[in-house]
């Protein structure tokens, strides 16, 4: 079994913000040449997560809305109390328990093995962030 990383710099402009990652992704898949084998993508942080969903501007205010409606950002969370940098950013560890950190994706043929609606997000939950980033590690062979 052979594996390949990759590491993808990001840089983020809200607090909220779907970012699609599917061609990186692809890239780094390329790169690792593994034909067959599973791409591990994941995030370092812990106010930012890793979906697979659908590319589409309105289902991504949708679901802005809908974990807005879960747990209000600007709530009475206790974490907010003591921040480390000046950042009230509980709702953003909140919502990254929901969504998690990582996503496994098939390899086939060399490349992410997606549903036809399907792409790789960066989800920034506390934003916005100079120097975010993800990484991606195929293994396989």
């Amino acid at each position: 079994m052979r594996f390949h990383d990759t590491e993808i710099p990001l840089e983020t402009t809200r607090r909220f913000q779907i970012l699609d990652i599917t061609g990186t992704v692809q890239d780094a898949v390329k790169a690792s040449g593994i034909a067959r084998g599973l791409a591990l993508v994941r995030s370092p942080h812990t106010t930012a997560s890793i979906r697979v969903n659908e590319n589409e501007p309105r289902l991504h205010e949708d679901m802005e809305r809908f974990l807005c409606d879960l747990a209000h950002p600007e709530g009475a969370w206790r974490h907010n109390l003591q921040t480390v940098d000046d950042r009230p950013n509980a709702w953003g560890h909140l919502m990254s328990l929901l969504l998690g950190g990582a996503a496994v994706l098939p390899v086939t043929e060399g490349r992410i093995d997606l549903g036809g609606w399907q792409s790789v997000f960066f989800v920034e939950l506390d934003g916005p962030r100079a120097a975010r980033k993800a990484f991606v590690r195929v293994m396989g062979a």
